[in-house]
């Protein structure tokens, strides 16, 4: 009896090292197109490379956005990440000064979504395995301390779990999808490409997207309790650094106007009017930013027409004495 159960458990245990020895190490073959600029992202925080005067960081929009091109002098990366929030962006810029150095500037954008929502939590920052133990450890306490809704949320140990071992349930559709190798040469591409200009990413060349957009959804402008303590730890890690912070809005569409609430548009005003009464020597552009919809994609980023636009007004905005 004993021999036949440790042949059962012998034969059972192939395919469960198969598994991890393929969905760890080769999670470029079968994970979809955000994962390789994710990861690109991650690497170069993470690893020490080169220095830049000025560092973007935010969420998607704000990848999208926000061109990466020198001004002047002054070299930028954009270090922005899909699906985050104020929360990945304060680890990201945490472990780029760990790395990099001390920027003079960094340049802050938040969408309404990566400040009102975390709903990307587990299906990308966790399933992604964006962060180290140690930090994932970091943002379970304080979540749990604040009674942040996403990070109390029911399940999310056991799912905190799943994804760290990739759990087979959650990542066999994505292999299943692939056909285990098919995705390599186009995550590739995509990981190449975010590279080469310097962590921008364009979401599409769409013109005149009247898609819904977030802030009209909303029937008040409520900051996330984990958003709204790591925005001020974003502003406290710069002022610790020695380095000029810039706190700007994204543009949004102009059709968003007449869709909006007003109530909601003076409690998003109102947020970052506080904030800057908080912190007065920090530049901070309290009032929403609407552009017209040919320069929008999809409901959330800027076309490329759309970024070479706001990029250089922004630049200009800031810099005008480097441009």
């Amino acid at each position: 009896m004993k021999k036949l159960l440790l042949k059962l458990i012998s034969v059972l245990s192939v395919p469960i090292i198969l598994w991890y020895l393929y969905a760890l190490n080769f999670t470029a073959y079968y994970m979809d197109d955000e994962y390789p600029h994710c990861m690109q992202q991650k690497d170069h925080v993470n690893n020490s490379s080169d220095y830049n005067d000025i560092i973007i960081i935010g969420d998607s929009a704000t990848k999208a956005d926000m061109l990466a091109y020198s001004v002047g002098d002054k070299s930028v990366y954009n270090i922005s990440l899909s699906s985050a929030t104020s929360v990945e962006a304060y680890i990201s810029l945490r472990n780029y000064l760990e790395n990099h150095g001390s920027p003079e500037t960094v340049i802050a954008m938040f969408s309404v979504k990566s400040l009102t929502s975390n709903e990307w939590l587990r299906t990308r920052m966790l399933y992604f395995r964006y962060y180290s133990l140690s930090e994932l450890s970091e943002l379970y306490k304080k979540g749990r301390e604040l009674k942040d809704p996403y990070w109390t949320a029911d399940g999310i140990e056991g799912d905190m779990l799943r994804y760290y071992l990739r759990d087979p349930g959650l990542y066999l559709p994505a292999v299943r999808n692939s056909n285990f190798f098919g995705r390599y040469d186009a995550n590739t591409r995509i990981y190449e490409q975010t590279a080469q200009d310097r962590g921008w990413l364009s979401f599409g060349t769409n013109e005149n997207n009247y898609d819904e957009a977030d802030i009209e959804k909303l029937e008040h402008f409520e900051v996330v309790p984990m958003q709204d303590y790591y925005i001020h730890k974003i502003i406290e890690l710069c002022e610790e650094k020695d380095i000029d912070l810039i706190i700007e809005q994204i543009p949004i569409k102009e059709s968003a106007l007449e869709e909006t609430d007003e109530n909601v548009l003076d409690e998003f005003e109102g947020y970052f009017t506080e904030l800057q009464n908080d912190y007065p020597d920090v530049t901070i552009n309290p009032s929403p930013v609407f552009y017209s919809n040919v320069y929008f994609c999809d409901y959330a980023h800027l076309n490329p027409v759309g970024a070479e636009k706001f990029t250089a007004e922004i630049y200009d905005k800031y810099f005008p004495d480097d441009i």
